[in-house]
């Protein structure tokens, strides 16, 4: 919920408007249990926003990430992540770099 007055935005034409609610519905990621993700990448995420009272507006939205390093389920007095998942090697399949190898070693031969 973001507070909607002139000093947030500026150009604000949504009169009556107070709050602004932006919701993502999607996955960003899944990790294995005891696992924390990372990814220094960016990644737009496409919002979806009413708002507050309600004026049947619809507003559209966009959040940018990158530098993420969060941890689900984490002990009280953690102070560190746990074995990272690394984004950009989730992107590449594990056969890709196998079959790069096999055929670089084939042209030596």
């Amino acid at each position: 919920v973001i507070g909607v007055d002139n000093s947030t935005f500026p150009n604000n034409t949504m009169t009556n408007v107070t709050e602004l609610h932006l919701v993502y519905n999607g996955s960003l990621f899944s990790v294995p249990l005891n696992n924390s993700y990372t990814c220094a990448s960016v990644a737009p995420l496409s919002l979806n926003g009413t708002t507050t009272p309600t004026t049947n507006a619809t507003v559209p939205g966009k959040l940018t990430v990158a530098n993420v390093h969060v941890q689900a389920f984490g002990k009280k007095n953690e102070t560190t992540f746990r074995t990272s998942m690394d984004c950009a090697s989730s992107e590449t399949p594990d056969i890709v770099p196998i079959v790069v190898g096999l055929v670089l070693a084939g042209l030596v031969v």
